[in-house]
């Protein structure tokens, strides 16, 4: 069994029953602005616990789920590599890990997984049972809580976690091209967003897209590492 969960803003309704069509979610959770992601996400996890669920996954309101999602997401999940894992894969940023991701797909590899020590975006994430608890008592501490949720999980997958994260190839999800309803957000800019990198002293725009989005006939667990 897999249980899913949608994280969304009221501002986004229109889109959240658009993905509640195509995922068909056990739980829903709204937001007002007064949460704001990190605590719906985790919110979304607290819930997840109590599904049974041998995987759990978490999608944000602009994800874009590829065509019998369920099925894709079950095969997938079935020959995951790690415990953790990222229907998502995007262009721009972090900066840091992109060239790598450049080379692998000019390279012409064929591989169902890319594996990662990073947890490079919050779009889609599937988690196996468990390790939900262990990752929730850890995003609740410093310095993790102090993170947004993409790199609070991120920092868990790397102090006391599995030590990697494996994203499917291609994504299952894409990213859809709306502007942001983060209020802090230092851009609002349709599909583009400005961003302090790490190593950054400026902010710089960048895409955000997946860099391949579709459907296998087969998954299997063969995997490629990320330098």
């Amino acid at each position: 069994m897999i249980a899913v969960a949608v994280v969304a803003h009221m501002d986004r309704m229109d889109m959240v029953i658009s993905l509640a069509d195509k995922v068909d979610p056990q739980y829903l959770l709204m937001d007002d602005g007064t949460k704001g992601c990190f605590l719906n996400h985790q919110r979304a996890w607290e819930k997840l616990t109590f599904s049974g669920a041998e995987w759990c996954v978490v999608l944000e309101d602009d994800a874009l789920p590829v065509p019998c999602f369920r099925e894709q997401l079950a095969q997938a999940l079935a020959v995951a590599p790690s415990p953790v894992v990222s229907l998502y894969l995007g262009t721009g940023r972090p900066k840091r890990v992109q060239p790598s991701i450049r080379a692998f797909v000019e390279s012409g590899v064929e591989t169902c997984w890319l594996t990662s020590e990073h947890m490079l975006h919050a779009v889609g994430i599937a988690l196996h049972r468990n390790v939900i608890a262990p990752m929730l008592t850890h995003i609740r501490q410093v310095p993790a809580a102090l993170l947004p949720i993409d790199r609070a999980i991120g920092h868990w997958v790397t102090h006391g976690g599995p030590g990697s994260v494996a994203y499917t190839w291609p994504s299952l999800v894409g990213h859809r091209d709306t502007p942001t309803v983060i209020e802090d957000h230092p851009s609002g800019e349709s599909n583009r967003v400005m961003y302090l990198d790490e190593g950054d002293s400026l902010p710089v725009v960048t895409p955000r897209v997946a860099w391949r989005v579709g459907v296998r006939d087969r998954w299997d667990d063969s995997t490629h590492v990320l330098a």
